[in-house]
C-alpha cells in the first residue's frame, strides 16, 4: 500500500512535470535567446547584435530599474517609480512636482536627476576559465571565495576606462559554475523630462501595489546627456543629448488578448535553482525577520515625517522602497505556502536520490551532495537573527558610510591581493565619485531613529549572545533598562559626529587609520567595533558561499546527468530576454481576471481619499470621451494597464514591452500578488507581468498634459 507521503510526492512531481510542459518560463541570457519564437515578425537575429544595433541596444540599466531609448536625442521611457527619486529631489513644499507632475517643453527646462546613472551594454564575454583557473575543489572555502573575488576585481578593474566612461561587471551563473564579464558605457548626466502627477503615476499607491486589476500610469520620461564628443560625462551645461545607435519605435495599434509580446530588461535576482534547504530557511527564518525589521523601520520613518511636510517629502523615497520590500516579502511568504514550494523541492530531491541509487557510479558521485548542502545551511543559520540585526545596521545611511571609511583605512595599506572584496582601489574610487549624489536628501534624525531601533532589538537577545560593541554601550542591562541608555548614546553620537556633513565625510576616505583614531569621532569608534563583528559574520558567510561554489554546481551537473534537467541561470542583474502573450489568469475558483484595464476603471476606483483621488481633468476627459486617437476599438475605451505571461522580477521595472514587430506597446512595472513567489518558482498559470499600456501613456501626454513637443519626438507607428 502506498503511504500518504509517497502519494503527496508523486502528485507534486506530476504537477511539476505538467507545469514544465506548459511553461514559457525564461529570463534568457543574451547568448541563449531562443532561435525560434512563434509569431515573431522580425528575425530573431534582430533582437540582439554584438555591435549594439539590435533591439537590445536600446535598453539601459537605468537607476534601480530599466529604461529604453525612444528617440534619437537620448529620450528614455521608464517607470514613474524608477524616476521617483529624481522627481522627489526636485520637489519642495512650495513646488511639489511629485504631486502636480512635471513637463519640460525645452531642453533648458529639463531638471537634473542627481544620483541617477544609466548603463548601456557594449559587450560581454564568458570569463569562466579566467575566474576558475584561480581555484581547485580542494581549496578551503574561505580561500576559494577570496581567490574568486580577486579574479573578479582584476577583470573589472582592467575593463574600466574612466575617460571613455566604461565599466565592467562580472556576474556568476549557476552559483559559480560559470562567469560572464559585462561591459557598460555609464552615463551620469540624466535629466527629468516628464512625470505625470502622483495621482496618475502612483494611482492606487501601496493598496494596489502588486495587485490586479491595476489602473496605474506608472511611466516617466528622462533624457541621457553626454559630452559634445559623445562620451559620458558628469553634468555640465555644455553637455548635449546622447545620440543612441538604436532607439525603439512606439506602436499605436493597440493590443489584443493572445498577442505575442517580449521584454528586454535587467532583472535583479531570482532563486529558482536553489535547494529545499534554502527555501526552508528563507520561508521560516529570513523573510519573517526581514518583514519585522521593515515594519519597524517604516514606523520610525513615518513618525519622523509627521513633524513637517518638508521632512515627509524628504523621506518619501526611502519609505516607498521599504513599503515595496515589505509587501513583496509578505507576498513571498504567502506564495511559499500557496504553492507548497518546499514540498515540491523536497519531492524533486527525493526523486533525484532515488534515481542515483539505481547506479553505483551515480551514487558514488552524487549521494553526498545534498547532505553536505544541508549541513552548510544549518551551520550558517545557527546565529542568523543576531547576525542580521548587526548586518542591517547598514540601513543607517551615515553609519554605512562610517563602516566603509573605517574599514577602508585599514584595508588600503594591504596589497590588493589581501584585501576584502569591495575595498579594491577602483571600487573605492567609484564610491568616492558617487558619494555626494548618494547623500542628496539626507536627514540625520531619521538615521538616528533607525539606529536606536536596531540596537534595541539587539539588546533583546540573550545577554551572553550580545556582540561586544553592544556590551560596551549597555553593559549588563536587561532590554527594558537598555532602551533609555541606547537612546542617550545614539543622540550623543549624532550630536558629536562629523560624518553627517557630506563634505567632511568624503574627506575621511583619504585619512589613515591612525588619523581617524586621532579624531575621536564617536560614530567612527562605533564603526570600528561593529566592523569586527561584521568581519566575523563575513567569515561565516564566506565559508558558506565557498562551500556552495563547489556543491551547487555539482548538484546542477547531477540533475542534468541523472534527471535530464536543463535550467536557465538565475537572474543576476545582467540583460535578459523574456517573451509571452497578453493573457489574464484565474487566481482562485470561479474568479477570472481579464488582461486589460481601462480609463473607465480608473474613474470607477475614485474615492475622496488617497491613493484613489482621480484628477478633475481626467474626470472631465473621460466624461467627454475625449480620447482622440488613443482609444482601443475592441475595448471602446482608453486602455490603461495589461497583463502578459512574460517572466520578470525586480529590476525589470521600466522595461520596454514590445510587440511582434519590435515596437513598444507598454512599460513593465510590476508583477501580480498571486505570483510573488515568481522569484523562487515560475507558475505559468499565475505568473504575470503588469505593464502600463503605451496608448495610456500617449493619451496622458496628449490630452492631459498637452505635451506636443514630447509626442513629436517619438517614432509613432
Amino acid at each position: 500500500m502506498i503511504k500518504s507521503k509517497q502519494i503527496l510526492i508523486l502528485a507534486v512531481c506530476l504537477l511539476t512535470m505538467n507545469r514544465v510542459l506548459l511553461a514559457v518560463e525564461g529570463m534568457f541570457p543574451l547568448d541563449q535567446v531562443p532561435a525560434k519564437i512563434k509569431g515573431l515578425k522580425i528575425k530573431p537575429g534582430e533582437l540582439y547584435k554584438p555591435d549594439g544595433s539590435g533591439i537590445a541596444g536600446a535598453v539601459l540599466w537605468f537607476g534601480g530599474g530599466t529604461g529604453s531609448f525612444v528617440s534619437d536625442r537620448g529620450l528614455v521611457l521608464t517607470n514613474h517609480h524608477v524616476a521617483f527619486s529624481a522627481i522627489q529631489r526636485n520637489s519642495t513644499p512650495e513646488n511639489n512636482i511629485l504631486q502636480k507632475g512635471f513637463y519640460a517643453r525645452t531642453n533648458t527646462e529639463e531638471l537634473r536627476a542627481p544620483g541617477f546613472e544609466a548603463s548601456l551594454l557594449v559587450g560581454f564575454e564568458d570569463v569562466t576559465d579566467k575566474i576558475l583557473s584561480a581555484v581547485t575543489p580542494q581549496v578551503a572555502p574561505v580561500e576559494r571565495v577570496k581567490a574568486i573575488e580577486r579574479e573578479i576585481a582584476r577583470l573589472e578593474s582592467e575593463s574600466e576606462d574612466i575617460t571613455a566612461g566604461l565599466e565592467g561587471r562580472v556576474v556568476a551563473m549557476y552559483s559559480g559554475a560559470s562567469y560572464y564579464l559585462y561591459k557598460y558605457m555609464k552615463f551620469k548626466d540624466i535629466r527629468l523630462v516628464y512625470a505625470p502627477p502622483q495621482a496618475i503615476g502612483n494611482f492606487g499607491g501601496e493598496i494596489d501595489n502588486w495587485m490586479w486589476p491595476r489602473h496605474t500610469g506608472d511611466f516617466s520620461f528622462m533624457r541621457v546627456y553626454c559630452a559634445p564628443d559623445g562620451k559620458p560625462a558628469e553634468y555640465d551645461i555644455n553637455n548635449v543629448p546622447y545620440k543612441p545607435k538604436v532607439y525603439l519605435p512606439i506602436s499605436t495599434r493597440g493590443l489584443n488578448p493572445g498577442d505575442l509580446v517580449f521584454i528586454f530588461g535587467y532583472p535583479a535576482r531570482t532563486n529558482r535553482n536553489v535547494t529545499s534547504f534554502s527555501i526552508a530557511y528563507n520561508q521560516n527564518v529570513s523573510y519573517p525577520l526581514r518583514i519585522r525589521i521593515f515594519e519597524e523601520i517604516i514606523d520610525e520613518l513615518e513618525d519622523e515625517g509627521k513633524q513637517d511636510p518638508a521632512i515627509e517629502l524628504l523621506l518619501a523615497g526611502r519609505l516607498k522602497g521599504f513599503y515595496n520590500g515589505l509587501k513583496n516579502n509578505r507576498g513571498l511568504i504567502a506564495g511559499f505556502a500557496s504553492e507548497n514550494l518546499l514540498a515540491i523541492k523536497q519531492a524533486g530531491e527525493a526523486a533525484f536520490l532515488d534515481k542515483i541509487a539505481t547506479k553505483p557510479e551515480w551514487k558514488n558521485k552524487y549521494s553526498g551532495i545534498l547532505p553536505a548542502i544541508r549541513k552548510a545551511y544549518d551551520d550558517y543559520y545557527a546565529s542568523y537573527e543576531q547576525d542580521i540585526y548587526i548586518d542591517y545596521l547598514r540601513y543607517v545611511a551615515v553609519f554605512a558610510d562610517a563602516l566603509q571609511v573605517e574599514k577602508w583605512s585599514r584595508e588600503k595599506i594591504k596589497p590588493e591581493s589581501e584585501r576584502e572584496a569591495g575595498y579594491y582601489d577602483y571600487q573605492i574610487a567609484r564610491t568616492k565619485r558617487n558619494f555626494k549624489m548618494k547623500r542628496i536628501g539626507y536627514h540625520a534624525p531619521a538615521d538616528a531613529r533607525i539606529m536606536k531601533m536596531m540596537l534595541k532589538r539587539l539588546a533583546a537577545i540573550p545577554a551572553d549572545a550580545r556582540p561586544d560593541f553592544l556590551r560596551e554601550i549597555i553593559r549588563e542591562q536587561i532590554a527594558s533598562e537598555a532602551e533609555a541608555t541606547i537612546a542617550t548614546y545614539v543622540d550623543d553620537v549624532f550630536e558629536r559626529t562629523r560624518l553627517t556633513d557630506t563634505d567632511e565625510c568624503l574627506k575621511l576616505f583619504d585619512l589613515s587609520a591612525e588619523q581617524l583614531d586621532d579624531l575621536k569621532d564617536p560614530l567612527l569608534e562605533l564603526a570600528g567595533a561593529v566592523n569586527k563583528a561584521m568581519e566575523s559574520i563575513k567569515r561565516k558567510r564566506d565559508i558558506f558561499y565557498g562551500e556552495m561554489l563547489v556543491l551547487e554546481p555539482q548538484y546542477f551537473a547531477g540533475l542534468k546527468e541523472v534527471m535530464g534537467s536543463q535550467v536557465l541561470p538565475d537572474a543576476n542583474r545582467s540583460l535578459r530576454f523574456t517573451y509571452g502573450q497578453v493573457e489574464g489568469y484565474q487566481p482562485r475558483d470561479a474568479v477570472t481576471y481579464q488582461p486589460q484595464t481601462t480609463l473607465s476603471g480608473v474613474i470607477a476606483k475614485h474615492k475622496d481619499e488617497e491613493p484613489f483621488i482621480v484628477p478633475p481633468q481626467l474626470f472631465d476627459l473621460a466624461a467627454r470621451q475625449d480620447y482622440a486617437g488613443w482609444i482601443d476599438r475592441e475595448l471602446n475605451d482608453v486602455p490603461v494597464d495589461f497583463l502578459s505571461s512574460c517572466d520578470i522580477t525586480g529590476g525589470n521595472s521600466g522595461s520596454p514591452v514590445l510587440n511582434a514587430r519590435g515596437e513598444i506597446v507598454g512599460c513593465a512595472f510590476d508583477g501580480n500578488w498571486e505570483a510573488l513567489i515568481n522569484d523562487w518558482y515560475y507558475n505559468p498559470a499565475l505568473s504575470r507581468t503588469i505593464s502600463v499600456d503605451v496608448l495610456y501613456v500617449l493619451f496622458i501626454l496628449d490630452k492631459f498634459s498637452s505635451a506636443d513637443e514630447l509626442i513629436g519626438e517619438l517614432d509613432l507607428r
